[in-house]
């Protein structure tokens, strides 16, 4: 990988201000699903005034762009690690993913990639990571917020499913629907209905919506005609399901939506009712489950696909995963905590005055080499001539340096010329640099999702890291609460004064 090709960055402040974490990153995905088109608009006529407006650094695109037209079979693993990282995409059952890069990276009918392709642009981030599993048929937990493109990341599979089976005739629609989309509520549902019709209605496919507060009676008529697809809430399903207007014997592919505002809602207990009714979960080995895995990806399923997607994982909902679900794979984008284990997080309270002082201990204390990361262009400055007059080997690099004095400086570190590269976002991802041995957050970063990415500078490939963080009163208590958080998944200390200042502020963690 080239040196240049990481650091093709403009030369404008790099610490972001965009609120959606999500998206700042090298790949520009477009809205889809749930979100309309026009704010890519500008994307497409003045990107150069978009990047100056959002203060992104866009170091590392052409080396995407590079990766994203491979051949398939020519993809090695390092460059499906830079495709997650700059995705934002986290494994938790430490399984290798490859995400979609395009949509012809996709294995479904020709038929429907060329509507796809048609219809949308490019995919999402939870499109990219979501979709290769589902279209395996593996049970998948997918952590996404509303409107991240995630209801287009179930349909692509769900349709592909439906398929690849025969179209249900007047004897065979007495068995019920192939795939079942359950919603929270009758909005999403009807939302969720629409969206399918898209891509179901120009291969035949029926879609049937089932909510309360419409009459049933129209619902049943359109479940005897035969659907080979269901979207409902679970109220009208479960008295559906009890009053044997519908069967769900030959359901075998079924996503659950917002599955924690279920919960929230109480509607548990007709959930668990409705998997009740599906058709059971096989289990075996490991080769025997994905074989059944097999079998359900060619259009003869012997076995149900659950496909759950939630903001986030109430104990509750915990509960049903481990009941109902076989071996899912669970992703999120973005997800905070996500720090891998063999990274020690020293958190320090340093008040302000103190912090030069403090960083020079730090640093004068631990074995080479360091990156020190600060929020603005003028600190990288600050920190520099503070280290050099410590006689600390160091180079500084920001996006209001020219593109050559990056190239250097980063070239200089990775050789070990310097000791200390200090930095602002524009080092914080995409870019991998071995053997970091230490990582130092001189400023807390404004969103947590940026503390995950300069973390992670630190004990890659499996080696051992150090990541120390100065924090006090003058950053934000919602960042503080979530960094907080994060120590308590990680089991690392968490700093008295912390606990005070979040206790003192009313902030329940």
């Amino acid at each position: 990988m080239k040196i240049n090709d990481l650091l093709m960055t403009k030369e404008e402040e790099d610490t972001t201000t965009d609120p959606n974490d999500l998206y700042n990153n090298p790949i520009d995905f477009q809205p889809l699903l749930g979100r309309g088109n026009c704010g890519g608009l500008d994307r497409v006529v003045n990107p150069n005034k978009i990047n100056q407006e959002k203060g992104e650094s866009h170091n590392g695109l052409n080396t995407i762009n590079k990766i994203k037209t491979k051949p398939l079979n020519q993809m090695n693993e390092n460059d499906w690690r830079i495709i997650r990282e700059n995705l934002n995409i986290f494994v938790n059952n430490n399984e290798v993913i490859k995400p979609l890069r395009k949509w012809d990276d996709m294995n479904v009918c020709d038929d429907l990639l060329l509507l796809i392709k048609n219809t949308y642009e490019n995919p999402t981030p939870i499109q990219c990571a979501s979709i290769p599993i589902a279209l395996k048929m593996r049970d998948l937990i997918a952590l996404a917020e509303t409107g991240t493109g995630k209801t287009f990341a179930y349909l692509i599979p769900l349709i592909q499913f439906v398929l690849k089976l025969p179209k249900l005739t007047e004897e065979t629609s007495a068995s019920g629907p192939y795939a079942l989309v359950l919603a929270p509520t009758r909005e999403l549902a009807l939302q969720i209905q629409k969206e399918t019709l898209k891509l179901a209605t120009p291969f035949g496919l029926r879609v049937c919506c089932c909510i309360g507060g419409e009459p049933m009676q129209p619902q049943i008529e359109e479940l005897s005609n035969g659907a080979e697809i269901v979207v409902a809430a679970p109220g009208r399903l479960k008295d559906l399901l009890n009053q044997s207007y519908l069967v769900l014997g030959q359901c075998y592919f079924v996503v659950l939506d917002e599955a924690d505002k279920m919960i929230d809602l109480g509607l548990d207990v007709q959930v668990r009712y409705i998997f009740s009714e599906l058709p059971s979960v096989k289990d075996g080995s490991t080769e025997e489950i994905i074989s059944m895995e097999k079998e359900n990806a060619s259009g003869n399923p012997s076995t149900r696909t659950t496909l759950m997607y939630s903001a986030t994982m109430p104990s509750t909902l915990e509960k049903i995963t481990n009941e109902y679900l076989r071996r899912p794979i669970t992703i999120s984008i973005g997800k905070t905590g996500n720090v891998a284990e063999n990274v020690k997080q020293n958190v320090i309270w340093v008040e302000d005055n103190m912090k030069k002082r403090k960083l020079i201990q730090v640093i004068k204390s631990s074995s080479p080499p360091t990156i020190v990361f600060v929020n603005q262009q003028k600190t990288v400055e600050e920190i520099c001539l503070l280290l050099e007059k410590e006689k600390i080997n160091c180079v500084g690099i920001h996006g209001g340096k020219r593109q050559i004095e990056r190239t250097d400086a980063l070239d200089g570190f990775k050789r070990k010329k310097y000791s200390v590269m200090v930095a602002t976002n524009i080092l914080s991802r995409g870019i991998d640099i071995e053997s970091v041995a230490n990582v130092i957050n001189y400023e807390m970063p404004q969103k947590i999702e940026e503390y995950t990415h300069r973390v992670g500078r630190t004990g890659r490939a499996g080696k051992g890291g150090n990541a120390i963080t100065f924090i006090n009163e003058n950053d934000g208590k919602e960042v503080l609460n979530q960094l907080r958080q994060i120590l308590v998944q990680s089991r690392n200390s968490i700093p008295k004064e912390l606990d005070s200042f979040l206790k003192k502020n009313e902030i329940i963690y």
